[in-house]
């Protein structure tokens, strides 16, 4: 099943179980709710596929996937409109007014990792040991999370549009690759296999990169 497919399906899921007086059903509305918050980044993950290797991101939980995809794209969280418009030339000045083809909605890092991490406490068994036993209103969370799902659900464009740098990671063989403007928020390039960061600086116009953190090998 496609992700885009899957999130309509498990945000269903959950608001169906939602309606349904029955506290067993609890426990099945978080597991809904993680599948559709996974198939909704899946869904914009797929756009990236030739900036993330497919084996990093097998290894990763969404949250975790998402922010190493910022590591490459600082914008990949951020709601994006797109439009066209006709120019003379590359660069150049507009000749007619930009036609809207489509909202990207894009989950920001920090409510993707708060929301998963909430709706997998509540796959698990109440701890006698916790300071509170109060978890709050699981209906009034539930529902507020399906109301900050739905944009996602309801808009199924979803694209990336950058130039991009890549280089072989010296330490692990990977290929590290980075947008411009990554380059620029961090100040460095990230391999999102062994996490070793580079330093960049120009030579000849051309972006020449140096690890920031060298590994030393201890001979015992």
């Amino acid at each position: 099943m496609r992700p885009t497919d899957e999130k309509i399906q498990a945000y269903r899921a959950a608001k169906d179980l939602l309606a349904k007086p029955d506290e067993s059903a609890q426990r099945y509305i978080a597991l809904e709710l993680r599948r559709c918050i996974e198939s909704i980044v899946y869904e914009k993950l797929e756009v990236y596929e030739k900036w993330l290797s497919a084996k990093l991101m097998r290894t990763w939980q969404p949250p975790q996937a998402f922010r190493a995809l910022l590591e490459v794209d600082p914008g990949a969280e951020r709601d994006a409109v797109i439009a066209v418009a006709v120019q003379e030339r590359p660069g150049g000045a507009p000749k007619t007014e930009p036609k809207v083809i489509g909202v990207d909605r894009r989950p920001n890092v920090k409510w993707l990792t708060d929301v998963w991490n909430k709706l997998g406490a509540y796959l698990h068994a109440d701890w006698p040991f916790a300071r509170t036993r109060n978890r709050g209103d699981r209906g009034e969370f539930y529902q507020r999370v399906l109301t900050e799902l739905e944009p996602f659900v309801v808009k199924t464009f979803t694209m990336a549009a950058s130039n991009t740098i890549a280089f072989e990671c010296s330490e692990c063989g990977e290929t590290v690759v980075i947008s411009p403007a990554g380059l620029e928020a961090a100040g460095h390039a990230t391999c999102l296999n062994c996490w070793l960061r580079y330093s960049h600086n120009e030579e000849n116009g051309q972006p020449m990169f140096y690890p920031l953190d060298p590994f030393i090998e201890c001979p015992e």
